[in-house]
């Protein structure tokens, strides 16, 4: 395996190097986090579609996307592949006490015990709108916001919004309502 990714990575460097491909070595974080967006949502298309081949082709994209960007983070002088695998490895941990902390393995029983500890954990590394990405679909930023209102146990009247023939308040309380009842 560690060929396999040494061989990948020596590819690449090719690639980005002056006798390269222009496309390649112009690439920048910028440019290739646009693209890896939209390999994002084919790998979730081929996901849904169940075809394996697809699912394969589209996890090979996402890989070829990482190893682009540790080479352009060593490059650049941003960040490291140690880096970025020493902060995986940190959060996996830190965001698991259930699994590597003795003392915390009573306090999750369920999966959602271990999502209201993640959702715990996360507000507490940095402030809410902080975590908040307003360049992703929609409907998970309004997903993230109705929770979070759900879990402050906010008391607010729905139906208080100032409505027009284009509002957005009947689509909010859709939302609203089927998370609020964990639908």
């Amino acid at each position: 395996m560690k060929n396999n990714i040494k061989n990948l990575e020596n590819i690449i460097a090719k690639l980005r190097s002056d006798d390269g491909c222009p496309w390649d070595r112009d690439l920048s974080l910028e440019k290739l986090g646009k693209l890896t967006i939209e390999e994002s949502y084919e790998l979730f298309d081929a996901v849904g579609k169940g075809k394996n081949k697809d699912i394969i082709d589209e996890l090979a994209d996402l890989l070829t996307h990482l190893l682009f960007y540790f080479q352009i983070g060593e490059t650049s002088d941003k960040f490291t592949k140690k880096d970025v695998f020493l902060r995986a490895k940190e959060k996996l941990i830190s965001r698991h006490p259930h699994v590597f902390d003795e003392d915390n393995r009573k306090d999750f029983k369920t999966a959602e015990d271990v999502e209201k500890n993640w959702s715990k954990l996360k507000s507490n590394e940095s402030n809410f709108s902080d975590n908040l990405n307003f360049s992703g679909p929609s409907s998970v930023v309004i997903e993230r916001i109705i929770k979070k209102i759900i879990e402050l146990d906010l008391d607010f009247d729905i139906e208080d919004y100032q409505k027009n023939d284009f509002s957005s308040n009947d689509l909010f309380l859709v939302y609203y309502t089927y998370l609020n009842k964990g639908l």
